[in-house]
């Protein structure tokens, strides 16, 4: 009962994973290991050296452990596992686990997928939920590397898959094109998976670029790019005669004409009564203002593409 004792304070720590060598030196002998595993059923064997206390579910974190044990000393989180952790919206339902490592240490993963890389220094590494996770910057250049199974690196989707994660990242989540330029000043080389493509999206955003707030405003954009309309201002301020009115999501200054993209969550009386407060104060300051929902712009983008010409050559006139 000790060494069960032993083992399950171990286990609290880890998620329910127990490396053997922990245990060893906690003072349990191989051999009381064995006999816990075969004869008790206290263990579950997961991998080389690691073992699974039976009565804790192999859940995520379970998974995830157990995969940077296997993995061994210097693996973190990465990929779409970091992504999710990092809260990147379109990892937010990934399972999947995947370890990045340095090369050239000869581990089975039985658990989840390995990825091994030449440079994984300290700056690219953080904590979440006390595991070792790739950085949003480093996660970010990592993902442009490795596209979804069956995916061309070089395919459209995945660059516009790309391109969402990356105004995700700098939107809602707090990474900045200055720590992502760090990232790619240290791991771009010649022949290096995803660096053409990150350094595109670099290179097009630019140290200026605003991020648009949510998938809806990118799919926006998107369209506006598509029908090769006049680029509009992102989460541009307006002021009227009384003040400041607010932030719009935005706006094409050249005829004071501002688009406000709402979700279906935006349906409450609050925010259709401050909606139309604002609405009205824009246009008393002399505004034209359009709101667009995610049908028209999925269902109908040559319809908003339209008006929105018409729009801005009426008004340009």
């Amino acid at each position: 009962m000790r060494y069960e004792t032993v083992l399950a304070e171990l286990g609290r720590l880890r998620h329910g994973i127990i490396r053997v060598e922990d245990a060893v030196a906690a003072g349990v002998s191989l051999s009381d290991l064995r006999n816990l595993r075969r004869r008790r059923g206290v263990l579950v064997p997961v991998g080389r050296g690691v073992q699974r206390l039976r009565d804790h579910p192999f859940d995520l974190d379970c998974r995830r452990q157990a995969a940077l044990d296997l993995a061994g000393d210097g693996a973190v989180l990465g990929l779409r596992t970091a992504a999710r952790l990092h809260g990147f919206y379109a990892y937010r339902d990934r399972d999947e686990i995947e370890v990045v490592s340095p090369r050239g240490r000869d581990h089975d993963l039985a658990v989840g997928r390995l990825r091994q890389t030449r440079w994984l220094p300290l700056a690219h590494v953080t904590e979440i939920d006390g595991f070792p996770v790739t950085t949003m910057a480093r996660t970010f250049f990592d993902l442009c590397g490795d596209p979804e199974p069956g995916v061309p690196l070089d395919s459209p989707y995945h660059r516009r898959r790309m391109e969402k994660v990356y105004n995700d990242a700098l939107g809602r989540r707090g990474m900045t094109f200055a720590q992502e330029a760090a990232v790619f000043s240290v791991m771009a080389r010649r022949g290096r998976a995803g660096t053409a493509l990150g350094r595109a999206i670099l290179e097009r955003f630019g140290p200026d670029h605003v991020p648009t707030m949510s998938d809806l405003e990118t799919l926006f954009i998107q369209l506006v790019e598509t029908y090769r309309l006049p680029p509009p201002a992102v989460q541009a301020s307006i002021s009227g005669p009384s003040g400041w009115i607010g932030t719009v999501d935005f706006l094409f200054e050249q005829v004071r004409h501002v688009v406000e993209i709402d979700s279906s969550w935006h349906d409450g009386p609050m925010d259709r009564a401050a909606d139309a407060e604002r609405d009205e104060a824009l246009r008393a300051a002399g505004y034209t203002v359009e709101r667009y929902r995610y049908g028209r712009l999925v269902g109908e983008p040559a319809a908003v593409a339209r008006e929105l010409a018409l729009v801005i050559g009426q008004s340009g006139r």
